[in-house]
């Protein structure tokens, strides 16, 4: 399990890719398949964030109003 506060973003928590039902953590996205977690943009488009994306990058792309600097991983 993720350790953090379940009142706001857990920050060494990105998202679950197909978490075991005894290991799903309600606090955070869950992916359906093993590549990674799809998202819509705001622009319409659609992508796959990687398991392996930074937690710092993952959170400044999920909070878009702090004016965060989306990292390489992106």
């Amino acid at each position: 399990p993720f350790v953090g506060s379940p009142a706001g973003p857990l920050p060494v928590a990105t998202f679950q890719s197909v978490p075991a039902l005894n290991t799903c953590d309600y606090r955070v996205p869950q992916g359906l398949s093993q590549r990674g977690l799809m998202v819509c943009l705001g622009d319409g488009s659609v992508r796959t964030i990687s398991p392996s994306i930074t937690p710092n990058t993952f959170w400044s792309a999920v909070t878009p109003a702090g004016g965060e600097v989306l990292g390489s991983d992106w």
